[in-house]
């Protein structure tokens, strides 16, 4: 008896001369019902491609894996950064601006005759300031006993004193601030050292009725930071640049956050640009750290909205972010060429209609639960075309197959054979096993081109004809 495999027979038989007429004309009518024509198919491939948010990977639109770790690598350079913005910063040429301005303003108080306190004059004396509140260079609200000395006004109306320019304030926790005054107000150029004399301020204020607003440099030591730009009631806010030992922030401040545009650098190696609320990353920006990029929406220091992701070792996503997560329709490319397209939940592929593209054109299109195949789908492969049923990534279900070969139908029962199979080649020969759970029922049934029925085992290798 002719040895035959029961999923693919020997391709000897395809060129048999004499196949029968009418099975020719039963498959011809299959593929006209059940699959698509060569052109057909390559259309529907087209259009996918065409259609897939992926699109760009085809066209080569997105930066080759070896160019975007070169941009990585320059945008976040953060040491090189942070040596370079430090290095600018003359600590020496400060401190002696700060006592040629000392100077400057004493020789100043030194003019003014001593202060009378019956006279409503401006005069060189001395006020005490008790639990006074202060901005600490952290941004929060400290009360502390501190006393002026300077120019001196009374304020006629009241039984009290003012600086009224030159002056310097003095307190109780060694901090030492000097400049011009008006009404008890910053007013131009000032300076503020700390205990140890170190220029830990320089700035210069015009006064407004909201408050005191103007450009000023704020310096701490051990850990360093650095602040210049614009300030309101001594709180960073406005345009500036903010400089620490974990990162660098350029852009707009509000009440000491970044809020608005700006620019960041991380110790981490990440490098953002974009909006930001409240100090975190918000609304549409670009993310480049050591092994991604990301452009899109973010809320909350989250990717959120709509969004794309490059990584270094060829992974790549386009489409809906939920608080970091792909959460709504998007396409997911692998390492290995495959996109997967579709809606996620939670990372997840969740979609009865998602869609797989193969690297060697392969299409799949159908259910997906928990990113496992699930549900009715449909393959259509260069040369082959299936349709079939999942359960949990398993096939369960009828699943009808058409390639080179011929066709088979089987059913299957959570991934084994269960049920009738049926498989038949270009030649006309019929094989037909029954299967329970997985095994083979024998006997098996083998029909011959020329229509002849036997009754066979497992291996088809020994057949019996059955008597008509």
């Amino acid at each position: 008896m002719k040895n035959m495999d029961r999923r693919k027979f020997n391709t000897t038989f395809y060129y048999k001369i004499g196949a029968a007429i009418t099975v020719v004309l039963v498959l011809i009518t299959f593929f006209k019902t059940f699959v698509l024509t060569p052109d057909e198919s390559d259309a529907i491939q087209e259009t996918m491609v065409k259609t897939l948010p992926f699109n760009a990977i085809y066209k080569k639109a997105f930066p080759e894996q070896q160019q975007l770790s070169k941009d990585i690598a320059q945008q976040t350079i953060f040491e090189n950064k942070y040596t370079e913005l430090i290095g600018q910063i003359n600590f020496e040429g400060l401190m002696d601006e700060s006592r040629k301005y000392m100077n400057e303003i004493q020789d100043e108080i030194n003019l003014l005759p001593a202060c009378n306190v019956t006279e409503a004059i401006r005069c060189s004396g001395k006020t005490q300031y008790q639990q006074t509140s202060w901005y600490d260079m952290d941004g929060n609200i400290k009360d502390k006993s501190c006393r002026g000395r300077g120019s001196l006004l009374r304020q006629t109306d009241e039984e009290t004193v003012v600086l009224d320019g030159a002056g310097v304030i003095e307190c109780s926790d060694g901090i030492k601030l000097f400049g011009r005054f008006e009404n008890d107000h910053q007013v131009g150029l000032h300076y503020e050292t700390d205990a140890r004399g170190r220029v830990i301020f320089k700035g210069e204020y015009p006064v407004v009725e909201q408050g005191v607003t103007g450009y000023a440099e704020f310096y701490k030591f051990e850990p360093n930071e650095y602040y210049k730009g614009s300030v309101l009631n001594d709180l960073y806010s406005g345009i500036g640049l903010l400089v620490t030992e974990e990162s660098i922030y350029d852009g707009e401040f509000d009440a000491e956050q970044a809020n608005g545009q700006g620019k960041k650098w991380t110790k981490e190696g990440c490098f953002y640009e974009g909006g930001f609320k409240n100090g975190v990353y918000s609304g549409y920006g670009d993310l480049v750290c050591t092994n991604y990029i990301y452009k899109g929406e973010f809320r909350n220091g989250l990717a959120h909205g709509a969004g794309s992701i490059w990584y270094t070792d060829g992974v790549q996503y386009t489409g809906v972010w939920f608080d970091d997560q792909r959460d709504g329709y998007g396409a997911y490319h692998t390492p290995e060429g495959k996109i997967f397209i579709g809606n996620w939940t939670k990372n997840l592929l969740n979609d009865a209609r998602a869609s797989v593209l193969y690297p060697d054109g392969t299409i799949y299109t159908g259910g997906y639960k928990n990113d496992t195949m699930h549900g009715q789908a449909r393959w259509i492969g260069p040369m082959w075309e299936q349709k079939a049923n999942y359960l949990n990534g398993s096939f369960h279900g009828e699943v009808i197959t058409i390639d080179q070969a011929g066709s088979k139908y089987n059913n299957y029962k959570n991934g084994e054979l269960h049920g009738p199979q049926r498989y038949e080649n270009l030649n006309g020969e019929v094989s037909i096993e029954n299967y329970v759970d997985g095994s083979v029922i024998i006997p098996t049934k083998w029909i011959s081109s020329e229509g002849e029925i036997f009754n066979c085992d497992a291996s088809f290798q020994n057949c019996t004809p059955i008597e008509k």
